[in-house]
Parts: C-alpha cells; sequence; structure tokens
C-alpha cells in the first residue's frame, strides 16, 4: 500500500471497499464541493496566510473507497474528468479529516459525505486544507482536553462570550465594540475562575480555531447571509454535549472575525501575541474593579439567568455519569489495551474528563497493532498519556480466540494477541503471544 503519514493526531478510518457504490447525486455533490473549494482557494489566492490553500485535496467515501482530487493521487485508480479526478483509493487506505504526507506530498483529505449545507460543506473543505499548510506556517499546537469547560461555570462563561462574540461578529453599529468588551469580560472571568485554563485553550484554538477561521472566511467570501450564518453556527455549537475537544470550533471564526474589523493585522502577530489575547489588546481593555458585579450586568444581555439555570440542570445530570463511568471504569474490573500508536475515531463533541483517570469516550472506535476496539456505548476510558484503553469487563464473553464482546463493545484482536491476567485481581490486559513482540 502506498506510504500515508497523517500530520495530526486525528481518527482515521480504514477502507474496505464492500460491494457498494455512489449514487449519481452523492458523485455530483462530491465533485461540486471540491469545485467549490477549487474556486475559494483560487479567489484568496494566498492573501489571507500568505500561501496559497490550493493544493492537493481528496474527498473519500469510506464505504466504497470512491473518491474526487484536485490532483492525480499516488495510488488507486484515478481518471481526468471536469478538471478534477475521479476514481477508487486503495482498499486498506487511512482515511480522516485531516492533513496527510501521501508518498511524500502533503494532501488535504476529507470523508464523504460532505454537509449538505454549503457554507458548511465549503467551511469543512477550507479548515482541512488549511491543516496542509498549518505546520509549515508555524501555526499548530498540541491537543488539549479543556476540562473546566466540562464544568457548569466554565460552559456558562463561554456560552456568554460565544453570544458576545457573534453579536460583535454580526453587528454594524456602535453596538459591536461593547459586545467586543462583553466577550473579553467573560474571557477574563472564566480565566481567573479556572488558573490555568488560558494556556489549555490557547492550544485549542490555535489548532483548531485558526482553521475553522480559515473555513468560516473562505465560504462567506460570496454570500449575503453572513449574520444568519453565524447565528446558527453559534446556536448550533452551544447545542453540542460538551466543549472540552471542540472550544476552537465554537470561538475561532467569531473571533477572527471580530479582530479582521478591530485589529487587520492579526494574523500577523500570532506567533508573538497568540489569538485570543489580541482581542484584549486591540480593545484596550482592563478588568473592572467588581468582577462579579461586571460580569453579572453583562450576563443579563445575553439571557445569562436562563442559560444558568440550563447549565445548572446538566451539571446534576453529569455528576450523577461521572459516579456512574468511575465505578465502571475506574473501580470496577476493567480490561486494558495499551499502544504505543493508538488511532482513535469518535464524536469530539461527547467527550467526558474524568479528573486524572483520564477522558471517557461514551462511543468510539480504537485501533493498534492488538486489533480494534468498537466501543458502541457504556464507554471507554482514555489514559491522560493516550497510550491506554480501557473498558469494563461486566458481562463480558468470549467469541472464538480472538473475538471479545462486553456490554457496548467489542474487542476483535488480530492473530498473535491474547487477553491474559492483569496487574489487579478481576482485571484482563490485551499481550502480545510470545514470539509475536
Amino acid at each position: 500500500m502506498a506510504a500515508i503519514r497523517p500530520l495530526l493526531a486525528l481518527p482515521l478510518v480504514l477502507i474496505a471497499h464492500p460491494a457498494l457504490a455512489q449514487t449519481p447525486a452523492e458523485r455530483a455533490a462530491a465533485i461540486a464541493g471540491v469545485e467549490a473549494f477549487q474556486a475559494n482557494c483560487r479567489a484568496d489566492d494566498g492573501r489571507l496566510w500568505g500561501v496559497t490553500l490550493c493544493g492537493p485535496l481528496i474527498v473519500v467515501d469510506g464505504r466504497t473507497g470512491l473518491a474526487v482530487a484536485t490532483a492525480k493521487p499516488p495510488a488507486g485508480s484515478f481518471a481526468a474528468e471536469r478538471g478534477v479526478w475521479i476514481g477508487r483509493v486503495p482498499e486498506g487506505m487511512q482515511v480522516a479529516n485531516t492533513a496527510i504526507e501521501w508518498e511524500g506530498t502533503l494532501w488535504s483529505t476529507v470523508r464523504l459525505p460532505l454537509p449538505e449545507h454549503e457554507y458548511l460543506r465549503d467551511k469543512l473543505i477550507a479548515h482541512e486544507a488549511f491543516h496542509r499548510v498549518q505546520q509549515a506556517l508555524g501555526l499548530n499546537a498540541r491537543d488539549a482536553i479543556n476540562a473546566h469547560l466540562d464544568e457548569e461555570d466554565g460552559r456558562v462563561l463561554l456560552r456568554l462570550e460565544l453570544r458576545a462574540l457573534t453579536a460583535a461578529a454580526t453587528r454594524t453599529d456602535a453596538t459591536a465594540d461593547a459586545a467586543a468588551r462583553d466577550a473579553v469580560l467573560f474571557r477574563f472571568a472564566r480565566h481567573r475562575r479556572y488558573p490555568g485554563a488560558d494556556t489549555l485553550e490557547a492550544m485549542l484554538e490555535l489548532q483548531e480555531g485558526l482553521p475553522e477561521y480559515t473555513g468560516a472566511r473562505l465560504a462567506l467570501r460570496t454570500r449575503p447571509d453572513t449574520a444568519a450564518v453565524l447565528q446558527a453556527a453559534t446556536r448550533e455549537f452551544e447545542s453540542r454535549p460538551t466543549f472540552v475537544r471542540a472550544l476552537g470550533y465554537g470561538t475561532g471564526p467569531v473571533l477572527g472575525l471580530v479582530l479582521d474589523r478591530v485589529r487587520p493585522a492579526w494574523r500577523q502577530q500570532l506567533r508573538a501575541e497568540g489569538f485570543a489575547p489580541q482581542l484584549r489588546t486591540a480593545l484596550d481593555w482592563r478588568a473592572p474593579s467588581d468582577l462579579d458585579a461586571a460580569v453579572a450586568a453583562a450576563a443579563a444581555r445575553y439571557d445569562g439567568a436562563a442559560l444558568r439555570d440550563a447549565e445548572h440542570a446538566r451539571a446534576t445530570e453529569r455528576a450523577a455519569r461521572l459516579v456512574a463511568y468511575r465505578d465502571a471504569l475506574v473501580r470496577g474490573p476493567v480490561l486494558i489495551a495499551r499502544a504505543e500508536q493508538l488511532y482513535r475515531s469518535f464524536n469530539p463533541n461527547t467527550l467526558m474528563p474524568l479528573d486524572d483517570a483520564g477522558t471517557v469516550y461514551p462511543t468510539g472506535t480504537f485501533s493498534a497493532d492488538w486489533g480494534v476496539l468498537t466501543v458502541e456505548s457504556g464507554g471507554a476510558l482514555l489514559a491522560p498519556s493516550n497510550r491506554e484503553v480501557r473498558v469494563s469487563t461486566t458481562g463480558m464473553t468470549r467469541d472464538g480466540e480472538l473475538k471479545l464482546i462486553g456490554q457496548g463493545w467489542t474487542l476483535e484482536l488480530k492473530p498473535g494477541w491474547r487477553v491474559a491476567a492483569g496487574a489487579r485481581a478481576g482485571d484482563l490486559e490485551v499481550r502480545a503471544q510470545r514470539g509475536n513482540r
């Protein structure tokens, strides 16, 4: 198979080429998405970041391996048609929404189907195109779990900030700057409440916020409904179950668009000054003498009372879920699988930090040299090192030598691997058989 190396620590999916085919509508939608990206990146012509976002891009159907590319892929079977390359990627190719090095060339990859809404479609593809050049620009950062954004106060202050940023990005009168100041206030209060949060948030906003802003800029290029689109995006983001790994997807576009207005050269100052801190600098913002009173007054402008009630109810339900996860995945008997390289496919909007024990993935797929662990319910706990995953063994059964089935999960081992007793009584561990090391 062609040499492929992911540039980002993102979920990968293996293509098995089942006997399925794209419908004509799916094929047309994929081509339209690629063509729209080509038009957008050519119109930008490198003005946004000083480098062109046009480059090797491939959108791939994970069910069939059928794909559309902007250049001829180095492997698979492709033919030129309508200015793009259409064909099928090699069986077993790893595909995700990410950037990869494929036979020595950097490619953006996007999984099909694309979003139906044109704005969401164009934003997604441009987002992944930025990931392709992000490292060369020196604007990448380590993935970070922002556990404080699963706490009641953290969520309230983030949602208030998002509403203020959205107002600042969509208003055209003097109240736009006032809303931007409210956004800075809410962020300041959140960072005061959670020491160290500024560093963790900066990582996510750099790694995913900048690509999301880039996607929004290109996708909004010719749209007359910018305000409505941004307001809808903020409402959708607020509805997500958790923000711990999704922060930049919400703040990136509106924060960047506000900075475009109040500090047009902000992109040139990113390495020196960061992303979000530049808004405070641009507004010459100063902390109020009575922070709590200022936050309360500002929150009233964004329906803060109803927001607080909703988050308090969520916090109560979350506390009960955390107890259940701790009982099942920390205190109870578990199956542990370790790997130096553990690939994950998951929904980043559902993750739940479990203090120092790690992060709960309510669903997801984990793969490594030992095989594939598929979690459909019940959750898996990923250690802070990202090299160990565990699931509850309660109710576990075997289906032959290489398949184990638990409550909501299935482990399919590769030949040469086995399950043995763990260090703690009742636990099990995945281990290589002798001679398979």
